[in-house]
Parts: structure tokens; C-alpha cells; sequence
């Protein structure tokens, strides 16, 4: 069952009766804050395996003031479905003539801690590989993506009212402003028999040009990505006797 609204498909029901075990890549690709109003989901297989779920996939939201209307809408709607996990596949605005300001990063934590179910995030090109554009604000790409690092993912846990705990990418394989870094964007879950995982892979050339090309970035990531991508096909046939290792993203 498909349902449409604000003319953005959000909900795909996922039927995973007879299904063996997949792996379903997300290729989407705040800290943690102890609130009474704030559950922590552990996943896992159990006895209701096969009962079918349903999730919200969205993004490249909100891409004007109009939109943001709409977006307020949408998450209202999640809202009201029971579902398992929420995804936004990036770009959480135009990619010219807007600001890549922290205001940018901190209106869009707002709307994913406001979703009821588990939220996860994966960077757009529009959130960091456009930021150096002069009518972006002309921002260094790179510190850019630090930045969201330390607001998006410095937990091993989702974001959103309830937590999803995740298996991150924590081997220092990724470039950030002051050299390597843990890939923390890089994220696995899994819901019943199905293995999700994001991937920081950019839009456009996947900052290999535009205003200030960064080959040194792009080769370390996507050696990271490679890696985390066999790695996640491997858990999704025969699980790895692992859990999310709990961690705290300070500084970059």
C-alpha cells in the first residue's frame, strides 16, 4: 500500500512476510538528550519478524518558505501512522542562493526530534558539497560537514522522539577539516529481516567539482563507503555477533 500526501510519497508499507533476509540500502545516506519524552528502540528479530511495518521515506525538504508550511504538515502525518522508523535521504535545502548557516542544521534537528517514530538522516549535496557557493554563504565544504556530524550524528542512537540504536561507521576513515575522522554518517539498522544502511553519497560529482573540488575528500569516503557497503551486505546474509557500540561525538 502506497499512500500519497502533499503530493510527496512518504509511506511504502514493507511486506516482509516470506522475505529471507535482505539487506536494503538506503543510499540517503545531536547529541543525545535524556528526556521522559524520549524511548530508546533496541532492533531486533523476534517471533514478529514477518509482520509487515511501514516507514517514512522523504527529503530534498524544504526547498523554499513555502514548503516549510508543507513539511510541518507532513511530519503530522507520519505522526499519526504507527511506523517503524522515518528516513530523510538529504538536501534539507535549495542548493543556491540559501544560507548554509548552524540556523540551517538547527531548524532541521527541530523537525526530525519532532517525528514520534526513530528519524534518520543521511547529507545531502545541498547541506555541505554546495555550501562553498558564494550565494550559499561561501562556507568551507568540508567544516560544513563536521558540523553536521557533531549535530546529526554524534550518538550511536537516531534521531527523533524515539531512538533507533545503530551500528556506525566509527573507523577513522573519512576526511574532516583537521584530517581523518570516523565516517558516523554512515549508519545500519535493522527491522525485522530487513538490514537498512546509509551512505554519504553526493549528488551532482560527489564533490569531485562546482566551486572548490576536493579529490583528497572524495577518495577517502568513497573507499569508506565501499567498505561499509560490502560490510552491510554481509551482516544482512549472516549477521555479525555485534552491537551498536555506544559512543559520543565532541569535536571534530
Amino acid at each position: 500500500m502506497m499512500m500519497t500526501k502533499l503530493d510527496y510519497t512518504v509511506f511504502r508499507r514493507i511486506s516482509i512476510k516470506h522475505l529471507r533476509r535482505k539487506m536494503c540500502l538506503l543510499t540517503l545516506i545531536l547529541p543525545f538528550l535524556t528526556s521522559t519524552t524520549t524511548s530508546l528502540v533496541v532492533a531486533r528479530e523476534n517471533e514478529t519478524a514477518n509482520a509487515p511495518y511501514e516507514i517514512g521515506l522523504w527529503g530534498d525538504l524544504p526547498y523554499s518558505d513555502a514548503q516549510e508550511v508543507g513539511v510541518t504538515r507532513l511530519i503530522e502525518d507520519m505522526n499519526s501512522q504507527k511506523l517503524a522508523f522515518t528516513a530523510h535521504d538529504g538536501d534539507l535545502k535549495a542548493g543556491s542562493n540559501s544560507l548554509c548557516d548552524n540556523a540551517l542544521y538547527a531548524k532541521a534537528l527541530g523537525y526530525f526530534n519532532s517525528l514520534e517514530a526513530p528519524a534518520a538522516f543521511t547529507p545531502g549535496d545541498n547541506d555541505w558539497t554546495d555550501c562553498d557557493r558564494p550565494s550559499n554563504g561561501g562556507f568551507n565544504s568540508l567544516e560544513r560537514l563536521d558540523y553536521e556530524r557533531l549535530v546529526f550524528f554524534s550518538t550511536s542512537l537516531s534521531l527523533g522522539r524515539r531512538r533507533l540504536a545503530q551500528q556506525v561507521q566509527v573507523v577513522p576513515l573519512c576526511l574532516g577539516v583537521n584530517g581523518v575522522v570516523p565516517c558516523v554518517e554512515n549508519r545500519r539498522w535493522t527491522v525485522g529481516r530487513v538490514t537498512y544502511a546509509t551512505l554519504n553519497i553526493q549528488g551532482s560529482c560527489n564533490n569531485l567539482c562546482d566551486t572548490t573540488p576536493d579529490p583528497a575528500e572524495y577518495a577517502a569516503r568513497n573507499a569508506a563507503n565501499i567498505a561499509w557497503m560490502k560490510q552491510t551486505f554481509q551482516v544482512a546474509v549472516e549477521p555479525l555477533p555485534t552491537v551498536p557500540i555506544p559512543y559520543r561525538l565532541t569535536q571534530i
